[in-house]
């Protein structure tokens, strides 16, 4: 646990910076964090795509370590479980995707008082979110609560409603379509007058039917050949 602050800004970082099950009471910053450049050679970086293909499992076993060796120096961020007062970070400081885990991270703010910009809006967010390795629905409802508290009910909803739609692909066939249906009709609840819209254009076409209906079968009642009469 600690009391104040933990402040990595303008560091340079390889490997882990694990933070899981912390408890920070006030901020948690990292911005302008620099993180260390790591290149593979050339024959790993041809070659990984065909570690599974290799019939030589001693030599496919060295590749496979080198390949996790190297990868290890890539910064990354864990915070699983963590509980903090203020996030402030910047985008310059987010790790690799897949190499961020959220999942359980709870935090009251983000940004602080001085004059460093902390992104907020639903588009740049929801590219932090995903970063991680999995989908992890809480991060998603977190990020929101957080929004809304802070003034931005629309971006709490974009976030909200980000979080079905990534959800989709992990859904089977049927399940992803009434997804995409919600999506599409009322955004899952989260914009309603969506559905005013589809029920006006439903009664438009109703309407629109029903008259012309109405208009054909006027023309053909003397003759007999209207099986429905709007009178009837």
């Amino acid at each position: 646990n600690v009391d104040g602050d933990i402040i990595l800004n303008e560091g340079t970082f390889e490997g882990n910076i694990y933070l899981v099950s912390a408890r920070v009471d006030d901020t948690l910053s990292m911005v302008k964090i620099k993180q260390e450049k790591v290149t593979f050679p050339l024959y790993l970086g041809l070659l990984y795509p065909f570690f599974k293909n290799i019939n030589n499992n001693q030599i496919a076993s060295l590749l496979q370590t080198e390949y996790q060796r190297i990868e290890s120096h890539y910064m990354k961020i864990d915070l699983q479980f963590a509980r903090i007062g203020r996030l402030r970070d910047d985008e310059q400081s987010w790790p690799q995707k897949n190499n961020l885990n959220l999942d359980g991270f709870i935090y009251q703010k983000l940004g602080t008082d001085d004059n460093i910009k902390v992104l907020k809006d639903a588009k740049t967010r929801l590219k932090w979110l995903r970063l991680q390795p999995d989908f992890f629905p809480q991060t998603y409802e977190q990020l929101a609560e957080v929004l809304k508290k802070e003034g931005d009910p629309d971006a709490a909803t974009e976030i909200l409603i980000h979080k079905e739609r990534d959800i989709r692909p992990k859904l089977n066939r049927l399940s992803k379509f009434w997804n995409y249906f919600l999506d599409i009709t009322i955004a899952y609840g989260y914009k309603p007058t969506k559905a005013l819209v589809w029920s006006s254009i439903f009664i438009s076409i109703g309407w629109t039917s029903f008259a012309l209906g109405h208009y054909n079968c006027s023309d053909s009642i003397s003759n007999n050949k209207c099986l429905f009469s709007p009178a009837s």
